[in-house]
């Protein structure tokens, strides 16, 4: 999309990512705005300038993003001594003039002066004015959309409403003479749908792409087209924004898939057993393989990230993933592989890289606590020295019946008991590698390697090599 008239905006330049760089917006036949943003390599916003000409008044708006802290720093020149404040353009209510009231900035600095200030940081529960001096509260609904924002007020020791939003199902603002809906640059209360940021031209920052709550669709085409080809590539959730969420702007595909599996299993084994008091064992296989299609398609479309938060945050949904690493790894491995075969481009996913990326994901938003990681690696570990034991033991007893010219039942049963173990090990060990990478990666580099994780077996290239095996695996000695 190259321009937007409708809007004003009458151009729009990207960059290789398809990342808007620059737009041009002439709000009225005296003002022009010009936006322009900086990203790093990957993608991540790293600043926005907004630069507002109104007349002989010239307003040059900053905001440096640093890993949530945000920072502004304001510059005006051209507007004479005493002179008005200008009037309020569409762009300073992010073009809702019918939903949005200007933010009153409140701090240390004044309209005139060159100098950055931090604005805020994201906390748990919402944020941390530095310029209000106070944390900031937050009620979200079931999306995840912001719908009331609160504040003690130190005057009258009271809470106070200091935003307030009411949603059209696709994100626009519901509309009112008397709102008490704010907008402002680099302001908290720019986060409203789907806490993501709302832009001075109305869109939507995504992380990817950005969106337009007032058409429904994306500014650029996703991403991941290719794995609906059945969809516009401009959709937002698959047209269905009550029932599903997105977390960045690109559809995930089959990774999303298989996390979404995971937790609608977690959550359907824990109900068995905690509420409708099933022994575990039935718990585990007592399964409604429609529920796994389902949330595998929404997990496809929104990354996993809704169904595991919806798991890892009820009370059932903590318990029960401690008791299926504990009790029931070997049904989840078989559960989830098998569901990964039917998802489009599922074999290909190395699932407990998805797995692991999911669930520390969820722990750094305090959904799950991230020890639940180190403990899947742990049992993964014990569970792979064992099999590998048992697989030597029959590797030996293999070699006692050709000795011993014992029957060919009992070699066929020897064998088979041998193959069976060296799976269980094979399947342990490659759990239990790829959660030990991803977890490693995590506690050496932080969240941001998330970002960039190989969720995949093989390249391309890969793939065509043959697969060469030089000898048996011994036992797995602990480090």
């Amino acid at each position: 999309m190259p321009d937007m008239i409708d809007k004003g905006i009458t151009s729009i330049n990207y960059n290789f990512l398809n990342l808007p760089t620059e737009l041009q917006i002439s709000p009225d036949s005296q003002s022009s705005v010009s936006v322009k943003y900086l990203y790093r390599a990957d993608g991540v916003k790293l600043r926005k300038t907004n630069i507002t000409v109104a007349g002989t008044t010239t307003t040059e708006n900053t905001t440096d993003y640093l890993d949530g802290f945000q920072y502004l720093n304001t510059k005006v020149t051209g507007r004479p001594a005493g002179a008005p404040e200008p009037e309020v353009l569409d762009t300073d209510v992010a073009m809702e003039p019918e939903a949005f009231q200007v933010t009153e900035r409140e701090g240390p600095h004044g309209p005139a002066e060159n100098i950055i200030v931090l604005q805020f940081v994201p906390t748990a529960e919402g944020f941390y004015s530095f310029t209000e001096n106070r944390y900031i509260y937050q009620y979200k609904d079931h999306l995840g959309n912001v719908r009331v924002s609160f504040a003690e007020n130190t005057e009258t020791n009271t809470l106070e409403v200091v935003d307030k939003n009411d949603y059209y199902p696709f994100g626009m603002n519901h509309l009112g003479t008397e709102t008490e809906s704010f907008y402002g640059q680099s302001d908290y209360k720019a986060y409203k749908f789907g806490n993501k940021e709302i832009q001075e031209f109305g869109f939507y920052d995504y992380g990817a792409r950005f969106y337009m709550p007032d058409v429904g669709r994306w500014g650029v085409i996703d991403p991941a087209a290719d794995y609906f080809p059945d969809i516009t590539p401009y959709a937002y959730v698959t047209n269905d924004p009550i029932g599903l969420v997105d977390n960045d702007g690109e559809m995930p595909g089959p990774v999303g898939a298989i996390i979404g599996v995971i937790a609608d299993y977690a959550m359907q084994v824990g109900t068995n057993y905690f509420m409708d008091g099933e022994d575990f064992k039935t718990s585990l296989t007592d399964i409604s393989y429609v529920s796994l299609g389902f949330s595998a398609a929404s997990g496809f479309i929104t990354g996993g990230i809704s169904s595991l938060t919806k798991t890892a945050t009820s009370s059932v949904g903590k318990k029960i993933f401690t008791k299926i690493i504990d009790n029931g790894l070997n049904v989840l491995i078989d559960t989830v592989e098998n569901v990964a075969e039917d998802v489009e481009g599922g074999s290909d996913v190395n699932i407990w890289r998805a797995l692991t990326g999911g669930l520390i994901e969820a722990g750094i938003g305090k959904f799950l606590p991230l020890k639940y990681v180190d403990k899947l690696e742990k049992k993964l570990f014990k569970k792979m020295n064992v099999s590998a034991t048992k697989m030597q033991h029959f590797k030996n007893k293999i070699q006692q019946d050709k000795s011993k010219n014992r029957s060919k039942n009992t070699k066929a049963k020897t064998r088979k008991k041998y193959e069976n173990y060296k799976n269980q090990y094979e399947s342990y060990k490659s759990a239990h590698d790829n959660v030990k990478a991803v977890n490693d990666a995590y506690k050496s580099g932080g969240a941001d390697v998330l970002q960039n994780l190989d969720l995949y077996r093989n390249t391309f290239e890969q793939k065509k090599k043959p697969v060469i095996t030089v000898g048996e695996v011994e036992e797995i000695k602990p480090e």
